[in-house]
């Protein structure tokens, strides 16, 4: 569709998280919280870092647990004590305070401590696993813990590195990047089979097509990794770094870099590429449900901030 983007919420450029559904945005500079639904701000939060419940209506920082529908908080330090960031799944709150991970129920309000020995780099739960990178005495080591049964299902040996994140967008297969070193694992929740499924190396962007299907970029470059046949394919090229990647229902893999917006038709033998959008800073794209609506983050003229354009 010929249309142009318009204003979402005006602020600087920055990156943004998205909420599972896509319906809630948090802006990383400035603390907002955004109902993208009705384009209004219901909220703010001075975190580093936060993060959104599994189903998708809550928001987690290192105080407080924002409710998405109507923005009341609820203070975790006045229910837990210190607490340095937590995540919240079914209705079971994981927390880290002064290096201890711990367990807090929301229905009976207990804490359960997570048997750990040195320091926690990262964590992320999904149902009752609980994955976490923990370095010890030079060794690195990622450990699966079964919330349920309090207990260590397996383990695996990393690369040393400072710098762990989790992409989490297909729930059965997340994947741990080290940052450090551009190694993305993706890990298996089955606690029959290894802990690492497979390893991609240069990774620098990822998104998830389908739940057998990963496109991720190696700084300008394009592929395609099919989790099916373990193996990935080289898709295409782009002159720019890419920064930022989005699926549409269309069958169109979406990117940005830098200075533009545009897609790479996967129906087209050749992978034809339209740019859809020129400016500056631009990054953090995201679909709405429909894959009618691009939001992302950039520059336009003299304006920054949160932006959308109408695909169709």
């Amino acid at each position: 569709k010929k249309s142009l983007p318009l204003s979402v919420f005006t602020t600087t450029a920055q990156s943004i998280s998205y909420s599972a559904d896509g319906n809630y945005a948090w802006l990383e500079k400035s603390g907002e919280i955004i109902n993208l639904k009705n384009e209004q701000s219901i909220g703010t939060t001075t975190s580093k870092k936060v993060n959104w419940s599994t189903d998708g209506k809550q928001l987690c920082d290192s105080s407080q647990l924002i409710s998405l529908s109507d923005g009341s908080q609820t203070n975790l330090k006045a229910v837990i004590g210190d607490i340095d960031e937590s995540q919240l799944t079914n209705n079971q709150l994981i927390y880290l305070s002064k290096n201890n991970l711990a367990i807090f129920n929301l229905d009976t309000k207990s804490s359960s401590i997570v048997p750990t020995k040195g320091t926690i780099l990262n964590y992320w739960a999904n149902d009752n696993n609980l994955f976490i990178v923990i370095t010890d005495k030079g060794k690195t080591e990622i450990k699966n813990f079964d919330i349920k049964n309090k207990t260590f299902l397996n383990s695996t040996s990393l690369l040393n590195s400072q710098n762990f994140s989790f992409y989490t967008d297909n729930k059965d297969m997340p994947i741990l990047i080290d940052n450090e070193h551009r190694i993305a694992y993706l890990l298996s929740t089955d606690p029959k089979s290894e802990l690492i499924a497979d390893v991609i190396r240069d990774v620098t962007v990822m998104k998830w097509l389908d739940n057998n299907k990963l496109a991720y970029t190696t700084e300008s470059d394009v592929y395609i990794y099919d989790l099916s046949q373990t193996k990935a394919y080289f898709l295409t090229r782009l002159s720019q770094r890419i920064n930022s990647l989005a699926w549409s229902s269309n069958n169109y893999l979406i990117y940005a870099t830098t200075n533009e917006i545009g897609t790479i038709d996967m129906n087209n033998e050749g992978n034809n590429i339209t740019v859809l959008w020129q400016g500056n800073n631009l990054s953090s794209l995201r679909l709405d449900k429909k894959s009618s609506v691009l939001y992302f983050s950039g520059t336009i003229g003299q304006q920054s901030g949160l932006y959308k354009l109408a695909l169709k």
